[in-house]
């Protein structure tokens, strides 16, 4: 499900204005200068103004509010700076550690107010923070919160937006019985109310719900809808969603005409509105209709297109992941350390009053001081392994796959077609989607089968032998006691290793190459081979110097040593190693593992 519809929910729960601030609101700002509530007021409606029109500035207001409300002790406007203050932090900075800090901050104060409305509304924003980082049981715990005290409210358009973002909730938990209840809900009191906003928003969200379920008469009749409604009351996001799902459920009946059509339209329209997921799904749309349709020159266009816009997307949503993550592990470790300032606190308390009563009661405080001190080195060793592992995660979603190689396949396709070779162009072309599929899938595992590894490896060797028109050839080789279907290991731990074999060893030497990938099974440990029979690591860094190519280390080995170390720590042992020796010709790359199976 598409985060967009759950944001719309969220931006009019925060009470931010849709409408551009007006010239007035600034010129009373400027002539009400008398720090009062009147002055607090209009920095926060000023400020909550700019949410469409200069995001960057709503801080500024919101801190100025907050020093004049707390200067003259008013609750009900610092309440309000605390929650402006949250959605900046949420909305502009992407710091969700500091917005949900400001937004209980504002509930705390919202205590003794008793305005029901502003606690639902926060309690939502909260609920979305923790969604958007995937904490879906405390994202429930707040949208549960906020609907017990919407309940009690005649608030029909708040429980209409509530329900929808709950419904989206459920089904990204994997619940889509719970989701659809929940929009179903949502999309009643929406026509009761006549919000064509949201009205619209939920019968797209059922639509995709049946998408997914590949139930596409019924997703057809439910978008339709909303792209009715979205066309009369001139929404062209939600209309642009409608024509998007519209074209994936025709293209799933195999109506080939009508799925072009509203591709493009969507394309169209997603393009006028900025919305690079839409762009992104009608190009996959439009690539999927032309290769099943045989005009094979505008699929690989449309797949150019595709690629380049999820390249950009998953740059943005891996950045966004890696400052979250980074900022989550800050939050947690201030909040590790006050509490371990206060359990220490409350230890020396306790340890005088014991040692006042007697001696024996001394030196069980002493003990106890011990043992925790003892614990406390324990968890700050956990943590310092934690935070390598996050670090090495961040790493390797950086340089999951070779840009360099991807651009090479994609012009290696062109070049096939231009020459008139459609057949090996297909080829190339269906094996290159399957390695990025199975690339994207396995990157978002801590361990595949060994057989998939395998599988991935075969696939990016066979690529690499078309582009360079089998200059080299390739074999795997498995030791009798060898399981692959029920083997473990982590993924992507040796396509570096082989890339660099057909890379610096194989393609830049004059004789035909080979590269032969081993596993044997060694007692408890798992070896892995890759052995090339290229020019080798010496001549190939001396090669780099005479075309004044920069030596650096691999960034795959580096990567590579740090999972080996993870491993070795998870499992408190050293049997995890990485070895590379220079034969006479070529490279050999020993890579020990420690057993692991999938059962």
């Amino acid at each position: 499900m598409k985060k967009w519809v759950f944001f719309l929910g969220v931006l009019i729960a925060s009470n931010a204005s849709g409408s551009p601030p007006s010239d007035s609101l600034s010129l009373l700002i400027r002539q009400h200068q008398a720090e009062d509530s009147e002055r607090v007021s209009l920095l926060l409606k000023y400020g909550k103004s700019l949410f469409y029109t200069r995001q960057d500035s709503m801080m500024y207001y919101a801190d100025e509010a907050l020093r004049i409300a707390q200067k003259i002790h008013w609750s009900t406007g610092i309440a309000d700076a605390y929650q402006l203050k949250g959605v900046s932090f949420s909305y502009v900075m992407q710091d969700p550690a500091n917005a949900i800090d400001y937004y209980h901050k504002a509930l705390e104060v919202n205590t003794s107010l008793n305005r029901p409305s502003f606690e639902w509304q926060t309690l939502a924003n909260i609920a979305l923070l923790h969604y958007d980082q995937q904490e879906y049981p405390e994202a429930l715990e707040f949208y549960e919160k906020a609907e017990a005290v919407l309940s009690k409210l005649e608030n029909k358009r708040g429980e209409a937006q509530l329900l929808m973002n709950i419904g989206q909730l459920y089904y990204d938990m994997g619940k889509p019985d719970e989701a659809m209840e929940n929009f179903n809900k949502s999309l009643e009191l929406s026509r009761q109310n006549r919000d064509s906003l949201i009205e619209a928003n939920v019968l797209n969200s059922i639509g995709y719900v049946f998408l997914e379920q590949k139930k596409y008469p019924e997703a057809i009749r439910y978008v339709n809808q909303g792209k009715q409604i979205a066309e009369l009351t001139n929404n062209k996001i939600t209309r642009a969603a409608s024509l998007v799902y519209l074209s994936l459920s025709y293209l799933g009946l195999k109506s080939y005409i009508s799925a072009e059509k509203f591709a493009k339209e969507g394309l169209e329209l997603s393009k006028q509105v900025g919305n690079l997921q839409f762009q992104r799904q009608s190009w996959f749309a439009l690539q999927k209709i032309y290769e099943e349709t045989g005009k094979y020159h505008l699929s690989l266009d449309a797949y150019k297109s595709y690629i380049q816009l999820n390249d950009s997307l998953i740059s943005t949503e891996k950045k966004k992941e890696i400052m979250q993550k980074e900022m989550q592990y800050q939050f947690d470790k201030n909040k590790a350390l006050a509490t371990a300032e206060l359990n220490r606190q409350t230890t020396i308390k306790k340890s005088v009053i014991t040692g006042a009563i007697a001696l024996i009661a001394g030196l069980l405080a002493f003990l106890i001081l011990y043992k925790k001190r003892r614990d406390a080195e324990a968890k700050k060793k956990v943590a310092e392994f934690q935070a390598l592992v996050t670090e090495t995660e961040m790493k390797a979603l950086r340089a999951q796959m070779n840009p360099h190689f991807i651009f090479n396949s994609l012009n290696a396709i062109s070049d096939y077609i231009l020459k008139n070779k459609p057949q090996i162009a297909d080829e190339y072309l269906g094996k290159f989607a399957s390695l990025m599929r199975m690339v994207l899938e396995n990157s978002e595992k801590k361990e595949i089968l060994l057989s998939d590894e395998i599988k991935a490896l075969t696939l990016y060797m066979e690529l690499e032998a078309i582009r360079l028109d089998h200059r080299f050839t390739f074999e795997t080789q498995l030791g009798d006691e060898i399981d692959a279907d029920n083997i473990l290991i982590p993924p992507l731990l040796l396509q570096p290793f082989v890339e660099n074999s057909i890379r610096h060893g194989i393609e830049e030497s004059r004789n035909s190459g080979k590269v032969i990938i081993r596993f044997q099974k060694e007692g408890e440990v798992l070896t892995c081979n890759i052995e090339d029979n290229g020019i080798g690591v010496r001549a190939s860094k001396e090669l780099k110097t005479k075309k004044n190519i920069p030596n650096h280390k691999s960034l795959g080995i580096k990567i590579t040593q740090s999972r080996i170390h993870i491993i070795n720590q998870e499992k408190k042992s050293s049997l995890a190693s990485l070895n590379i020796y220079e034969n006479e010709t070529g490279t050999d790359v020993e890579i020990k593992l420690p057993l692991v199976y999938n059962f």
